[in-house]
């Protein structure tokens, strides 16, 4: 529910190691300026009268202040910064897709042939290897393929 801050009863401050937490006992203005809700909410931050709130009742009782919090926000998945998490998907176009596929199979192919030709004894190919070269090629190639599109 989300209402104004009309009256502040009362504010207790309280201090851990996480932090001051500022204890409210609010009366709120309902729609249309009705009398509202009388909550008890904990805030990081001092609140004032006129204040927009956002809270939900969590324990009604006998008390003339209800218990009270901040609703959860939506959640929102992590966006990833250091490749931990996999990427948003985002629609490429689909030659893009095709020549970055038969990229990494042509290099596949490479490291199978080569395998068998006893080659990486010889040249100190290795699998990690080959799938690098393989998508720094497939890489450039839709670098290239981008940089046409805009000529």
């Amino acid at each position: 529910m989300k209402a104004k801050i009309k009256r502040i009863e009362k504010i207790t401050e309280f201090t851990n190691t996480f932090g001051t937490t500022f204890y409210h006992q609010l009366e709120m203005e309902g729609v249309n300026g009705a009398v509202g809700d009388k909550i008890e909410i904990g805030k990081k931050k001092k609140q004032e009268i006129g204040w927009e709130l956002d809270y939900e009742i969590t324990e009604r009782g006998a008390q003339e202040y209800q218990k009270s919090k901040t609703p959860p926000k939506d959640v929102v998945p992590p966006t990833p910064v250091t490749g931990h998490f996999p990427q948003p998907f985002v629609k490429n176009d689909v030659q893009d897709d095709i020549l970055y596929s038969v990229c990494l199979k042509g290099s596949m192919d490479f490291y199978l042939r080569q395998s068998e030709a006893g080659i990486e004894e010889k040249y100190g190919f290795n699998p990690t290897n080959i799938c690098s070269m393989a998508l720094e090629i497939a890489v450039q190639a839709k670098k290239d393929i981008a940089s046409l599109k805009t000529k």
